[in-house]
């Protein structure tokens, strides 16, 4: 998962770090990616943290969020 690389800091609780990966694994089935490539998966991953750590803690919803900024972008 990329949430255990080096470029991300911070301290999650196991729960936490629950959320955050399935969060990730929504958003890459709402957006229809089976295979990310490493520049989409770190993207993605920094969109999750962005979104979690500004309060929305619920997976589904971080998915959804991402979804529709694709959408627009």
């Amino acid at each position: 998962m990329p949430f255990r690389t080096d470029q991300f800091i911070g301290t999650y609780k196991p729960a936490q770090m629950r959320a955050l990966e399935r969060a990730y694994l929504e958003t890459c089935i709402l957006l229809g990616m089976s295979s990310p490539t490493e520049a989409e998966t770190l993207k993605i991953a920094k969109l999750v943290y962005k979104i979690y750590d500004s309060g929305v803690e619920e997976p589904y919803q971080i998915a959804r969020l991402i979804e529709h900024a694709e959408s627009i972008s």
